[in-house]
């Protein structure tokens, strides 16, 4: 079992602290956190493979995930396609 994160890397702060506290209680979730992940195709293929793969999702909502372009047209239509 895992939960996606979604969140706008603009709020990586507070995604940090989440998944710290998240660990503390065992709670598995998977955000996209690590810098050696490239940006461009293989990026998006390993977001739409961690979102089929989830059994669930947790989406973070603030200003900038808001005005996420890629959150927008990527991440929330997968999300909301697989529920």
């Amino acid at each position: 079992m895992s939960i996606f994160l979604s969140f706008s890397s603009k709020d990586r702060q507070y995604v940090s602290e989440f998944i710290l506290e998240s660990k503390k209680k065992r709670i598995p979730v998977w955000a996209a956190l690590d810098r050696s992940v490239s940006s461009g195709k293989d990026f998006i293929k390993l977001i739409n493979n961690k979102i089929q793969k989830s059994n669930g999702a947790i989406i973070l909502v603030s200003k900038n995930s808001i005005n996420s372009k890629f959150i927008n047209e990527v991440e929330l239509p997968k999300i909301l396609n697989k529920s």
